[in-house]
């Protein structure tokens, strides 16, 4: 199938026919576009040669899995050649507009200060145990979920609701006080952004929804008085998905 390329000959002034990379010298050859209308998209590949000494888009043909392996492979050798990157430990999953990575079961500062009524204020600050969490930042939100024991996650790992004041059923936080990162700050930097600000209230008010029998707000307090050194595993809501669907999630890139 050949496509004509709408842009041939059009804002072509535009394209720069050659870049330096350290000693390399490398030459526009090809220009890849995408088209995309609500949920849909294709992609299609273009040569591009010489006209009058201006880089013209050729017509082209749709894009191919065989073109992003042939893709993958040359910037995987250019990204070898001139310098490589460093993946974080923790990283489970990158790409398609998100990142999820885990921290480990321990223990975070907790700043609490509620807005309810006198009978339901809660206001105080204190070290206190958290259950193993899987993070998610997209470019628009960071969502948060639990996840039973220690290890580190995999794809198959079910997860359950993060227990928290301040997130959705949906996982979504409710960024409330907390300063956002910049879009490249590491990940540790999205957690302390979230543990950082104010615990101000339960986004979920079904029962046994954020915390297993009991209250959000009761549960809170008495981890308040009288620490655990774990956070209890029986006060955590499964959820009917895993890690693996987390991948599979849309979001908007």
């Amino acid at each position: 199938m050949h496509i004509s390329s709408a842009l041939a000959g059009k804002g072509i002034l535009m394209l720069t026919s050659s870049v330096n990379i350290s000693s390399a010298s490398l030459q526009l050859s090809k220009a890849i576009l995408v088209y995309s209308g609500g949920s849909e998209a294709i992609a299609t590949i273009h040569e591009v040669v010489s006209v009058k000494e201006k880089p013209t888009i050729q017509t082209g043909r749709l894009f191919t899995y065989s073109d992003l392996e042939a893709l993958h492979g040359g910037l995987s050798d250019s990204a070898n050649k001139h310098g490589a990157v460093w993946v974080e430990p923790t990283l489970l999953s990158y790409g398609g507009g998100k990142t999820i990575w885990y921290s480990e079961p321990g223990k975070r500062a907790m700043f609490f200060k509620t807005n309810g009524s006198a009978g339901e204020r809660l206001e105080a600050r204190a070290l206190l145990p958290v259950p193993g969490l899987v993070w998610m930042r997209t470019r628009e939100s960071l969502y948060v979920y639990a996840f039973r024991g220690a290890k580190r996650p995999d794809y198959d790992t079910k997860l359950c609701q993060a227990p928290f004041f301040n997130v959705y059923d949906s996982g979504r936080v409710c960024e409330g006080s907390a300063i956002k990162p910049p879009e490249d700050a590491p990940n540790i930097a999205w957690e302390n952004a979230f543990f950082q600000s104010r615990f101000t209230h339960a986004n979920v008010h079904a029962r046994n929804r954020l915390i297993q029998g009991m209250e959000p707000l009761v549960f809170w307090t008495e981890m308040l008085r009288a620490p655990k050194q774990t956070f209890p595993p029986k006060r955590l809501v499964d959820l009917d998905f895993t890690v693996g669907d987390l991948t599979k999630m849309k979001v908007k890139q």
